[in-house]
């Protein structure tokens, strides 16, 4: 009997085993003053070797306050969250996943709220995007941290701030101060991954299987949870593959077309599109109130085509 081939690891769990000793030392859920703390004193660790006491302490200061450094800090504390914080992983499907990130511009509307209808607060999204392999979020109150990951490059970790509805422009260029410029091709790519979270917040959202871990309670007291002694396992949903193959269909049915009209008179299907997520004002008698749509996907359930699909759940 041939034996069964091991399963292929999720780029999050190689990235936790690289970093498992730093994140077992932490040992939870941590805040980004405790995960500085963490680095700092790893730093001093690895400088006391060769240099004086106070020189090892200036040392690890410095390099906490270095581009590298920060950039480590929003890296870890993405990857140290999603381990002790349920390891979920969202896969999407190659063409939604195309779909979402054509429509991450600039002007795309987020605000803390949108944060609030996420399924869980640190959760790893996998999706191809020129050399991006996916991403890391954690959300801690109304900041937002990623990490983001290449082939062949190291990751670009980066904290954004939502505290009214705005677009990403226009918290990107809070953040930095009405005297500096902002790249656009550097708003576009934040843009493109907030897309990604503004779907998972959508109360329509496709995905599947919605694991136990999924959704985390809120109590009162958030206590350090212990290192367990066997590891957990990665809760893997599959998002938007319904959606995926119906995006397909179209893309086969205008192409049997070839661009011309049927015999009936009529054209191909009008494409499966998003709505992006906005929000709406409402006039009520309390007076005028602003809430939030969520991401409506539109054209994806016809009655004259059957877009099931049976896909694979990796364990």
């Amino acid at each position: 009997m041939a034996k069964k081939s091991k399963p292929e690891k999720l780029l999050p769990d190689m990235v936790v085993a690289d970093n498992i000793e730093l994140i077992r030392h932490i040992g939870h859920t941590a805040t980004h003053t405790e995960i500085a703390d963490a680095m700092r004193a790893y730093a001093f660790d690895t400088f006391i070797h060769r240099y004086s006491f106070d020189y090892a302490c200036e040392k690890a200061n410095a390099y906490l306050l270095s581009e590298e450094g920060l950039n480590n800090l929003c890296v870890l504390k993405c990857i140290n969250n999603w381990y002790h914080g349920g390891r979920q992983i969202y896969v999407f499907d190659d063409d939604f996943a195309s779909l979402l990130s054509g429509q991450g511009k600039s002007d795309l509307h987020i605000s803390a709220e949108t944060l609030t209808q996420l399924p869980c607060k640190s959760f790893y999204v996998q999706r191809k995007y020129q050399d991006s392999l996916g991403f890391f979020v954690d959300i801690q109150d109304n900041d937002i941290c990623m990490a983001e990951f290449f082939d062949g490059d190291r990751p670009d970790g980066f904290v954004m701030r939502f505290t009214a509805d705005d677009t990403v422009e226009g918290i990107l260029q809070k953040m930095v101060g009405a005297e500096t410029t902002i790249n656009d091709s550097l708003v576009a790519e934040y843009a493109e991954m907030l897309q990604f979270v503004v779907y998972l917040s959508a109360v329509n959202a496709e995905i599947v299987p919605v694991t136990k871990r999924q959704v985390q309670k809120k109590t009162a007291t958030q206590r350090p949870q212990k290192p367990s002694a066997q590891p957990q396992k990665s809760a893997i949903a599959n998002v938007g593959y319904r959606i995926g193959v119906a995006v397909r269909k179209h893309r086969q049915a205008e192409n049997a077309v070839d661009g011309q009209h049927s015999p009936q008179g009529h054209s191909a299907p009008k494409a499966p599109h998003i709505r992006r997520a906005h929000f709406h004002g409402y006039h009520t008698n309390n007076g005028y109130q602003v809430k939030w749509l969520n991401t409506i996907f539109v054209n994806a359930e016809r009655d004259d085509n059957d877009i099931s699909t049976v896909h694979k759940v990796l364990q």
